[in-house]
This record gives C-alpha cells, sequence and structure tokens, in this order.
C-alpha cells in the first residue's frame, strides 16, 4: 500500500509538472508600460488531484474559480494534452472593443504628436531653413554691392593685390570705385588711377596734394604702408574714381570669378538659394492649410454628431 499510495504520488507530481510546462503564459502591459505575467489559468471544476492535503484542493478550486470568470473565458480555449490526455486550458487571442475617443481629445493627441515630431526633428528644420536664407539674403546683398550698385553709377569693383595700402585696405579687399571728377576729389581721398595713360594697369593710393602744373590740376598720392611719396605726379585723365566702399577677403572670390563667369555664378547661385526658399514656404503653407482642413472637419462632426 506504501508503494502504491507513493506511485500515485509521483504520477500526481508528472501530470502536475507536464500542465505547469504545457501551460503558456500571456503577457499583459500595465499602464505604465512594464510587462508583467498573466497568472495561469486552470481548468473548470476540480482537477484530478489524486493525493495531497485539503490546503493543495482548495488552491486548485480558487484557481478553477477564477478561470470560470466570463472575461478569462474569452481568452482561453481547451486542448488535451498529447500524451497524457489530461485536458487543460491555454489563451487564445483575445479581441478588445475598438474605443472611438472624443474629438477634442483626437485633436489633443494630434497636437502632442505634432509637437514630438517637431521636437525630434524640426531644430534641423528650422537650422536649415534659416541658413539658407541667410545664405539667399548674403549672396543678394553681395550680388547687390559688388555689380548693381556699381553698374548704376558707372565704376566698377577690383581687388587688392599689394600691400601698399596696408592696414586699411590689405591684399584680397573687393574695392568699388566710383567715378570722381578730379576738381572734387579732396586731400585725404583714396583715388584709383591708371599708371600710365591709357593703359589697364591701376593703382589705388591716398591722396596727400593738390598742385597745378603748367595750368593743369595734378595729384601727389602716396601709399598708406609706403615711407614715400609716388615718384610720378597724377594727371587728372588718369583718375579712374575714389574708394566708394570695400569688402575685406572678398576680392579674392572676386579674382577667381571674373567677367561672364561671375555673373552666371551669382545668378546660378542666387536662383537655386531662392527656388529652396520658395519651396519650404510653400511646404510651411500646404501643413497649415491642411491643418486647419482637418479642424475644420473635426468642427463640423462635432456639430452634427448627436449630444
Amino acid at each position: 500500500m506504501e508503494r502504491s499510495g507513493e506511485h500515485c504520488a509521483g504520477v500526481d507530481r508528472l501530470l502536475s509538472h507536464l500542465r505547469r510546462r504545457d501551460e503558456p503564459r500571456t503577457r499583459h502591459v500595465h499602464d505604465d508600460g512594464r510587462h508583467a505575467q498573466r497568472p495561469r489559468h486552470q481548468p473548470q471544476g476540480r482537477l484530478p488531484v489524486r493525493g495531497g492535503g485539503p490546503g493543495v484542493r482548495l488552491r486548485y478550486e480558487r484557481r478553477a474559480q477564477r478561470a470560470r470568470h466570463p472575461r478569462t473565458q474569452q481568452h482561453l480555449r481547451a486542448r488535451h494534452h498529447p500524451h497524457t490526455g489530461v485536458r487543460i486550458m491555454t489563451t487564445a487571442t483575445a479581441s478588445f472593443p475598438t474605443v472611438t475617443l472624443p474629438t477634442a481629445t483626437r485633436r489633443a493627441h494630434r497636437e502632442e504628436a505634432r509637437i514630438r515630431t517637431e521636437g525630434e526633428h524640426g531644430l534641423l528644420h528650422y537650422l536649415g531653413v534659416g541658413l539658407s536664407s541667410g545664405l539667399l539674403v548674403l549672396l543678394l546683398a553681395v550680388a547687390v554691392a559688388v555689380v548693381a550698385l556699381p553698374a548704376l553709377v558707372g565704376g566698377s569693383a577690383m581687388t587688392v593685390l599689394t600691400q601698399s595700402m596696408e592696414p586699411t585696405l590689405p591684399p584680397g579687399t573687393l574695392v568699388v570705385v566710383k567715378p570722381t571728377p578730379a576738381d572734387e576729389i579732396a586731400i585725404g581721398d583714396v583715388v584709383t588711377y591708371q599708371i600710365r595713360s591709357g593703359e589697364a594697369a591701376v593703382v589705388s593710393h591716398r591722396v596727400i596734394s593738390k598742385t597745378y602744373t603748367d595750368g593743369e590740376l595734378t595729384f601727389i598720392t602716396q601709399g598708406d604702408n609706403n615711407t614715400e611719396p609716388d615718384a610720378d605726379p597724377v594727371r587728372a585723365v588718369q583718375i579712374r574714381g575714389t574708394i566708394w566702399y570695400s569688402f575685406p577677403l572678398l576680392g579674392w572670390v572676386n579674382s577667381l570669378l571674373t567677367g561672364a563667369n561671375r555673373t552666371l555664378v551669382l545668378a546660378i547661385s542666387a536662383g537655386g538659394l531662392f527656388l529652396y526658399a520658395v519651396f519650404e514656404v510653400v511646404q510651411a503653407a500646404r501643413e497649415r492649410a491642411r491643418r486647419r482642413a482637418a479642424d475644420a472637419a473635426e468642427a463640423a462632426g462635432e456639430a452634427t454628431s448627436p449630444r
């Protein structure tokens, strides 16, 4: 009898082990997003437990009561163990009802999602728009200062190549020369003049004195970085004009882009930046229009929905 009782107890432990092993565990999610184990569901009614005290049977009774709950039944289906034939319960796919949120809640969720999305990539977006807009404005300003204004007054843009006018006009400075009548040139003005009359080579030096030679007005010039004045006086016919304004370092770019190449590059760059800025503005306007249309549709739905 003792061996028979031990044998039955061993079979019961084996069956219990098989039930625990084959019974799947389902997971559910708490409100704070953490995953947790659901309690194992037991089959309805008493389990065929042989041996054990009343505490074991009471535990199985309570599990069976939980298994018979209507909400639990929605998640369970019955099957038979392929080896022991014990009827156990396993979880099935649960179907949850679709909840329709109020319009105000949907709008709040959409706005929250939009703000979160803008927070993720909005900085790069606005940084790109700001940089492109700044480059466009800068390029347009340079084009106006280097091309438009000199052409308007009949002047020209030139690049300083030597160190004779340092530190006022270091090499690489872009200077814009404006035609000026000889009698309006004052001492202290920086004039651009031809080294030899009728030739293209020019120099920009400061006027330190004015004299008349044989009734003709001439100018004595000297570079700011030179210790001696220029050897030859400058005649009025040699003067191209006076320095109107200048841009440091921009002269190197002006030297690389000369003639038709400079105009073409400026036009292409300005056109590309302008098109990009227009594209960004249109995209922003379309997004605002889409949001207004969605808000109007939701407002219309609220007005027609029964209260």
